[in-house]
């Protein structure tokens, strides 16, 4: 898969309302803060499963990858592993790129 890494679909900057160009919490703004980043994965023509699981729940990179050549990553949002909090309406994912 290669890849610029930037999302096909829309992907205006909310959450964000001190950052020029983006909307505040549930708006979306008028930019976006997606980057270029190029991208070449090497996929195996036939996958096998793995023989010891990997646990990514507290991995900081990338975990997976779209179809489309978007990174997937993981809950992780600190150094000590704390984890995504859903719940919490001041949370990291209040500033995930409207999509």
């Amino acid at each position: 898969i290669t890849t610029n890494g930037c999302p096909n679909h829309y992907s205006f900057c909310t959450g964000k309302s001190g950052i020029s160009g983006c909307g505040g919490i549930g708006q979306a703004g008028s930019e976006t803060e997606a980057r270029e980043k190029s991208t070449a994965k090497d996929i195996p023509a036939m996958p096998v499963i793995a023989n010891t699981p990997t646990d990514i729940e507290c991995h900081p990179g990338e975990v997976a990858i779209a179809l489309n050549g978007v990174s997937i990553y993981s809950g992780w949002v600190s150094p000590v592993c704390n984890l995504l909090n859903v719940t919490d309406p001041t949370a990291e994912w209040q500033s995930f790129d409207y999509c």
